[in-house]
């Protein structure tokens, strides 16, 4: 989750919209505190505090996906798989459709070396037709068969 310069502005402005959309019940100057403070730490890689204040988010707005699955690439950042997968599956449990998710869902797995659990996920992300996750997928499954490392330290 990156928000810098002029396109970082209107993802963090569509980043608060569905925080608020998430949780009609939850003050929207909450919700909105909650996610601008989530923008700053992630802008400059520092995962604890994105992780920290996505928390927040989550807790005030549990169906927020995108806060979610923000979260859950935070606890990636931070090498805590379990929770990530965790957060995702939450996801997952509300919005079993979900492209995005179903994508995170696949990455947690490899990442932790799980790559034939992932292949699932897969196989659920094709049936979404949603075209630009579809092809991020296809790009992630090229690197793996192609053995190529997804960052440095990442399990081939």
């Amino acid at each position: 989750m990156t928000f810098g310069g002029t396109a970082g502005v209107a993802s963090a402005a569509a980043f608060t919209i569905a925080a608020i959309a998430a949780s009609p019940d939850c003050p929207a100057s909450v919700l909105a505190a909650a996610s601008a403070a989530a923008v700053a730490p992630a802008a400059r890689g520092d995962a604890e505090e994105a992780r920290r204040a996505l928390d927040q988010c989550v807790r005030h707005a549990p169906r927020f996906t995108r806060a979610r699955l923000a979260l859950a690439d935070a606890f990636m950042d931070l090498g805590r798989y379990i929770e990530a997968q965790d957060q995702i599956a939450k996801v997952i449990e509300y919005a079993p459709d979900n492209a995005a998710a179903l994508y995170a869902a696949a990455f947690v797995q490899i990442q932790m070396g799980n790559r034939e659990a992932a292949e699932p996920y897969f196989e659920l992300l094709a049936q979404t037709g949603d075209q630009a996750m579809i092809e991020k997928a296809r790009a992630l499954q090229y690197y793996l068969n192609h053995d190529i490392p997804l960052k440095p330290g990442a399990p081939h």
